[in-house]
């Protein structure tokens, strides 16, 4: 650097992010990248760099980093390859709308878009993140580059945007000496939005609604969180069928007699809800991957409440749609209504049948493995899960108590690999919650390298591997439709030493050891490092 009034720019935007409170940083260095790194080293103990072995690992953690913490983190990857494995990580955050910054290099100014043979050579890098990210940012100046940054921040703050947006600067930019510029006084004064609150007119329309039919079905979304005593309040005393999705797990209180469970997923409790002659949908965008949306007329009259984000999902036509404070509103359509004993006893046993029956779809060993999850639910832990069976027919529908933002997956794009990773941004977004991850042994493989991640960040977490021996339910599918089973039967011959190798404890669930796994659970969160407990199928189904 020139003096002390200068720096790369690559420094530049390391020193901006953090003055705008963005310190956790997920990545690889490369070739083209250094300059960021050296904005990380000038930066010292105000920054964290986390060092991932694979870029799409980076995605995954600043994914669960920002579900946990609620402020997102910033993923640091080289050029082609390295921007190219990260895309998987950015198209599970663009699905499930969580925001995170991945910044990398690009092709040097005068060798965009042709054909020299740049190392890291992509056909159109800046294109291929365009389609996958929010937006695809390319700075061709200084000024453009640090804007972006600030435009991010401003937008995650503000509440306009919270999708991940990517900034490609040129390699030969990043190492210009630059100004160094505080933070814009417009970001640091930025505050949330705050949501409207529904005019009486509308309240008093929506209330004759409600009183004039006989059943209601509510839909909870994530975005409904903070509305979480009102939804609870509104459906006592309306007497309604309540279905959660996976992301908003936890945000219907306790003791609510018509709540199915985080189960909008599943056909049957789906069905239930839009059968009824009024269906209110607060906080959720009705993903197909979220609920089992049936056609537009099985429900005379749909209200949805809360952000459109331009009708992002249209599967549902609603009748009103209110972009208002869902708390405030289902309050007062609450107001004097009174609670009838006998009512709450027969939606209590009709919630309970549906429920039944979504229990009785998972396989015996899940079920089992959730039994065993029910016992460390009361220590609070933030539980990260995976694409794999143990946790859509069994954590998401059936593991109760864990209090709203503690269930984490990749809801919309149903990835593999996401719990090691995830686990990991997890626990350094809330070092004060125990983690569990829960996965299978295909997902597991995906992504088994970053146990060294957590190894070397000394984190506690706990993954429990349920092991059935391959993609459990891409096999079960192939022998429903009449398929001979093919590329999906598979076994870890030795996961001990693999485990042990990259420097984590391992424990091997035998039979008749069951009933100690919730001990050997809260021993790993005691400990210096990570913990994988492996346990197989046929020791769970042997239980029984």
């Amino acid at each position: 650097m020139a003096d002390d009034a200068q720096s790369s720019l690559g420094a530049a935007i390391i020193r901006l992010l953090v003055e705008h409170g963005i310190d956790t940083f997920f990545g690889i260095p490369g070739t083209h990248n250094l300059e960021l790194y050296r904005g990380l080293a000038e930066a010292g103990d105000r920054a964290r760099h986390v060092l991932v072995r694979h870029e799409q690992a980076a995605g995954y953690a600043a994914d669960a980093y920002a579900r946990a913490a609620g402020r997102p983190a910033c993923v640091i990857v080289t050029s082609g390859p390295g921007l190219a494995n990260v895309l998987v990580g950015a198209g599970n955050a663009y699905a499930d709308r969580v925001p995170m910054l991945v910044l990398s290099p690009g092709p040097e100014r005068d060798a965009a878009g042709t054909e020299d043979g740049w190392l890291h050579y992509t056909k159109d890098q800046h294109g291929m993140a365009q389609a996958v990210f929010e937006r695809s940012v390319r700075a061709e100046t200084p000024e453009g580059a640090l804007t972006a940054v600030e435009d991010f921040v401003l937008r995650w703050r503000t509440g306009e945007s919270s999708l991940p947006l990517h900034l490609e600067v040129p390699a030969d930019l990043l190492g210009l000496p630059v100004a160094t510029r505080a933070p814009v006084r417009a970001v640091a004064a930025a505050a949330p939005r705050v949501p409207a609150v529904a005019p009486d007119s509308e309240v008093e329309r929506l209330g004759a609604v409600l009183d004039g039919t006989s059943t209601v079905g509510l839909v909870v979304g994530r975005e409904a969180r903070a509305a979480s005593s009102a939804i609870g309040t509104f459906a006592r005393s309306r007497r309604v069928l309540v279905v959660e999705t996976g992301e908003a797990k936890g945000v219907v209180p306790a003791g609510v007699p018509g709540y199915l469970g985080a189960t909008a997923e599943f056909p049957e409790a789906a069905q239930e809800v839009f059968a009824c002659d009024v269906v209110i949908v607060v906080g959720s965008e009705l993903r197909r991957a979220d609920v089992a949306v049936p056609s537009a007329d099985t429900a005379r009259f749909v209200i949805r409440v809360g952000r459109s984000y331009g009708e992002r999902f249209s599967n549902l036509v609603p009748d009103v749609a209110l972009d208002v404070d869902p708390g405030d509103l289902l309050a007062r359509l609450s107001a004097d209504q009174p609670v009838g004993a006998a009512d709450e006893s027969a939606l209590a046993a009709t919630a309970a049948a549906i429920r039944d029956r979504v229990s009785e779809a998972a396989p015996a060993y899940v079920r089992r493995t959730i039994e065993l999850l029910r016992e460390v639910v009361a220590d609070g832990p933030l539980v990260v899960g995976d694409s794999s069976q143990v946790c859509y027919f069994g954590v998401a529908p059936l593991l109760d108590g864990l209090p709203a933002g503690s269930y984490l997956n990749s809801f919309g794009f149903s990835t593999l690999g996401y719990c090691v990773p995830g686990a990991v941004g997890a626990a350094l977004g809330r070092p004060d919650r125990p983690v569990l991850g829960v996965t299978g042994d295909g997902a597991l493989l995906f992504s088994i390298a970053d146990i060294l991640t957590a190894v070397e960040q000394r984190l506690p977490i706990v993954v429990l591997v349920v092991d059935n021996t391959g993609y459990g339910e891409i096999r079960d599918e192939m022998v429903a439709a009449g398929i001979a089973p093919l590329g999906v039967q598979f076994g870890i011959p030795d996961l001990a030493a693999v485990v042990r190798g990259l420097g984590a404890d391992y424990v091997r669930v035998a039979p008749g050891e069951l009933e100690g796994v919730p001990a050997r659970i809260r021993e790993g969160w005691r400990a210096d490092g990570p913990t994988v407990i492996h346990i197989t199928s046929d020791v769970l189904e042997g239980a029984r």
